[in-house]
């Protein structure tokens, strides 16, 4: 048995029955279109309804109202009483979720505050890793251009391109060596990009004690706001 209030929802029934039962429950029409869960079940009472329980589904006559009452139009006491009880659930519900989303809110300002100066401090070294990446791609062009040069004189100037064929060749295949290398270490595909992307983060996580940057601290915070953000997107659409 369970006590349903006026202004209880689908939802409510859903929830209770869960965790009583621990089984699925929904309700749909007679003509088997599911009711939505936000819609107040004395409503759902109103006329002969489905209710599916597991695999079973169950077809439901609730006691038929006052035929008098419905005719004539007059409210009884009795229909006074629930719609008393259903303003004043409403009114309360509606207070708690404003009270629940004013201390969402409160704490989302609070994690903010205290997310804004590491913010600063994660965009300077940010911007420090950047520069060390660039810095890192410029130093390898200009070691490309030298090995260039370099080759370009032994093979017209020193010796001749029968003695650096096989020089080039070493070389070419000493590049290959130092990628399968680097993605045996990484267990990633070597590409520009890549090295980049791994590099900055290195360097990021090498520059942050240095900077008293509390990496743990900033995701958790980040989390918390996350978290505390979808909840304040729940209730609103509650």
């Amino acid at each position: 048995m369970f006590h349903l209030n006026p202004i209880d929802t689908v939802r409510d029934f859903v929830a209770d029955f869960h965790e009583e039962c621990n089984s699925k429950v929904s309700f749909a029409t007679q003509d088997g279109t599911k009711i939505a869960n936000n819609t107040v079940l004395r409503h759902v009472f109103a006329s002969p309804f489905q209710l599916h329980v597991g695999q079973k589904v169950f077809l439901v006559n609730p006691a038929p109202t006052s035929p008098e009452d419905s005719a004539t139009g007059t409210l009884t006491a009795g229909d006074a009483s629930i719609t008393m009880s259903t303003l004043q659930e409403y009114l309360r519900r509606h207070d708690e979720r404003q009270q629940a989303i004013q201390s969402i809110q409160s704490r989302l300002n609070e994690l903010h505050n205290e997310l804004a100066p590491l913010e600063d401090i994660r965009a300077k070294i940010e911007d420090k890793a950047r520069a060390s990446t660039k810095r890192w791609g410029w130093f390898g062009i200009a070691a490309m251009g030298l090995q260039f040069g370099v080759l370009a004189r032994l093979t017209w100037w020193e010796y001749s391109w029968d003695l650096m064929e096989p020089v080039t060749y070493f070389v070419t295949y000493g590049a290959s060596i130092g990628m399968y290398l680097y993605y045996v270490m990484s267990h990633r595909e070597y590409n520009y990009e890549v090295v980049a992307d791994r590099h900055n983060i290195r360097k990021f996580f090498r520059l942050a004690p240095k900077h008293k940057f509390d990496v743990e601290k900033y995701s958790t915070i980040k989390a918390a706001i996350a978290k505390a953000e979808q909840d304040l997107t729940d209730i609103r659409h509650s």
